[in-house]
């Protein structure tokens, strides 16, 4: 699964680390075996072990949270729509 950021929305280091971070304790709830994560600057890709309907939901909800974490710091929203 991909998202896609919005532009310099994840040029800081910290921002991408907090998303980093916000994945890995999304799959950790969820039960969701993250097999790997790639983050930079444009974007995020992900590869989660099961059925395509799991990454979806687990981009919806990733991108969510992270959307209202960066929102609420008066950084603007990270993802393109």
């Amino acid at each position: 699964m991909a998202l896609h950021a919005l532009p310099r929305s994840l040029a800081d280091h910290e921002v991408r680390e907090t998303v980093r971070a916000a994945a890995e304790a999304l799959a950790e709830r969820q039960g969701v075996k993250l097999l790997h994560l790639w983050i930079d600057a444009d974007g995020l890709e992900a590869e989660l072990e099961g059925p395509p309907l799991v990454a979806m939901g687990f981009a919806a909800e990733l991108r969510t949270t992270t959307n209202r974490w960066a929102v609420h710091r008066g950084l603007g929203e990270l993802w393109r729509s």
